[in-house]
């Protein structure tokens, strides 16, 4: 729904993680997930074989970057190829397939000795993935004289699992029977047969693992055939675990002192630490290893609500688990509420990727009365983009101890809220602390920023001013209903630039590269008309026109745009902003 900054809606800002990729490729909605393409390179296209004068089949391809593990698969149907059961796992970009397997295989669809067939060939990732292409070649091939020699092969390479466990298969290509042994797998790997004759595959399962990391051999044997032997190892698993709370927010309904106990579900070592302004929550113990209880104590308050996070972090880990607690204070009078309150501006703490945060500030209309028999009229909205409206049902409110709680429909919820400087403010999390979110009313209505139907200045000049590496530091969204009035919206989003969230790489070649590290990458075309001051972008799939605000510089680029949304009645501006890397 926007070219640069993300699909935004009335009630919710999407992240820039996901509106800003779609913008660049014009799309309404996500790409196609494209993530590379595996481009086969040998046998060519038609290639033909006499099994009866090569040892040998090399297949070969380009790796994808992120691929760990390749699957040849052939099958004599084109086109079921890629669902075909006849696959060779390798963690390189090659395979050679001896010329007693593949006539083996050609036995397998009843090619008579001395006949040949038509295979076709793939190579896909393992598992499969929906965003890294390939394509499908065939080679024909020619089967060698009777009575081929006993034979028995099993995948070259090593299987992997991760801590979480599940299945991996194990293909066998034989012409004997054989059978499997498994040496230091008890109690966490079991496999789905021990034995078979000719081609075959096993299913490998793994248990999840909670300590360190561990191994198993698998040897395959069979008479006539020297013994095959398969690695299997699992990772790491120590600090991969989940802790279930009884629950994840602990409120202290009134602003006596009390205390609450939790538990913890755990297999590792974990220490607590806590979030909070002053010093009126206490957690004991800080520390422990495996299940326990924690007790949440906290003072006597005499002021207005508060809250607090209390973070768990478990050795290992790589996410930490978290309660919030709330105390009602003891100020607050409810009849300070009483009468007309207008959306001035809400505010949240987001974080977009395991560690990287950007404030969103939110300005649009809003307005809601509360009356002094309890009930409210209008919309209440907050910093959760709950959207609380009349439609017929009882509306009820209720504030105590600095703690507002609204009922709409059956449904009820409490945030902190106090009067600061005449003005009505919902609050939840800690200050300053991901997941803090803030909503601001005031008596009078606030005016929020027009958003332009025309970009009257851009920028002419040469296009070198854009070249280079920029990191995304700010975006700025405005929003109006083309159909339903002049309501508009408006969203601003500060980003740190010190994570390199959003890496923007524009080349002189006319080709750009748009980057969340470890998350995201997709490249496309650019041209930039001096004239007209329209920069044309050309993404995976569609094309967009932006331009270039005269206000970037050779260390700051400002880049600016504005679609019109038929179908959702809607236009937006949009202005993100980077600094050079």
């Amino acid at each position: 729904m926007t070219y640069l900054s993300g699909i935004l809606n009335k009630t919710a800002v999407l992240t820039a993680l996901l509106g800003f990729a779609l913008l660049w490729s014009c799309s309404d909605k996500d790409d196609d997930g494209y993530k590379g393409e595996i481009r086969l390179t040998a046998p060519v296209d038609n290639a033909e074989y006499n099994l009866s004068n090569v040892d040998k089949i090399t297949f070969s391809w380009t790796a994808v970057d992120g691929v760990t593990e390749y699957a040849l698969k052939m099958s004599p149907d084109k086109d079921n190829v890629a669902s075909s059961n006849v696959k060779f796992t390798t963690n390189g970009n090659s395979y050679e397939l001896t010329a007693v397997t593949a006539d083996q295989l050609l036995a397998g669809i009843s090619v008579p000795p001395e006949g040949e067939a038509n295979i076709y060939w793939t190579v896909m990732p393992e598992p499969p993935d929906a965003g890294i292409k390939t394509n499908v070649r065939m080679v024909k091939v020619k089967r060698g004289a009777e009575n081929q020699p006993p034979n028995l092969e099993a995948p070259d390479g090593d299987v992997q699992f991760e801590a979480a466990g599940g299945e991996k298969p194990v293909n066998v290509v034989s012409n004997i029977n054989w059978s499997v042994a498994v040496t230091g797998g008890d109690g966490w790997l079991t496999l789905s047969a021990t034995s078979g004759s000719g081609n075959g595959t096993i299913t490998l399962t793994a248990d999840p693992n909670f300590d360190a990391a561990r191994s198993a051999t698998l040897t395959f044997s069979g008479t006539g055939v020297s013994n095959k032997t398969i690695t299997v190892s699992q990772s790491d698993g120590s600090g991969e675990i989940a802790f279930i709370w009884t629950t994840d927010n602990v409120p202290f309904t009134s602003a006596a002192a009390g205390s609450e106990n939790v538990e913890i579900i755990s297999n590792t070592a974990w220490t607590i630490d806590i979030e909070q302004a002053g010093n009126w929550l206490t957690v004991t113990p800080t520390s422990g290893t495996g299940n326990g209880e924690i007790t949440l104590t906290v003072t006597a308050n005499t002021g207005g609500a508060r809250s607090a996070i209390v973070n768990l972090n478990g050795a290992g880990m790589d996410w930490t688990p978290t309660i919030t607690v709330t105390q009602a204070g003891t100020g607050g009078n409810s009849a300070d509420l009483h009468g007309t309150w207008y959306l001035k501006k809400m505010e949240r703490i987001q974080e977009f990727l395991p560690g990287m945060y950007a404030n969103t500030e939110i300005l649009k209309a809003g307005t809601f009365t509360l009356l002094s028999d309890g009930t409210y009229t209008g919309e209440i909205e907050n910093m959760k983009n709950y959207n609380f409206s009349d439609d017929g049902e009882q509306q009820e409110w209720t504030y105590t101890g600095g703690m507002f709680s609204f009922i709409n429909n059956g449904d009820e919820t409490t945030f902190m809220a106090n009067i600061v400087n005449s003005e009505l403010v919902f609050e939840i999390g800690v200050a300053g602390q991901p997941g803090y979110g803030k909503a601001t009313y005031a008596r009078t209505a606030t005016v929020v920023p027009p958003v332009p139907e025309t970009i009257t200045s851009f920028y002419t000049g040469n296009e070198e001013l854009i070249y280079g590496e920029w990191i995304m530091t700010k975006t700025e969204d405005g929003i109006v209903s083309t159909t339903g009035g002049t309501l508009h919206e408006w969203f601003t989003t500060i980003y740190n630039p010190d994570d390199e969230f959003y890496i923007l790489t524009i080349n002189p070649i006319g080709t750009y590269t748009i980057a969340i590290p470890n998350f995201y990458t997709f490249s496309g075309t650019w041209s930039f008309d001096p004239v007209t001051g329209i920069l044309a972008i050309v993404g995976p799939e569609n094309t967009g026109e932006l331009m270039i605000d005269p206000a970037s510089t050779a260390t700051t680029l400002i880049l600016v745009g504005i679609r019109v949304d038929d179908d959702e009645g809607e236009r937006t501006f949009f202005r993100e902003t980077y600094i050079k890397k």
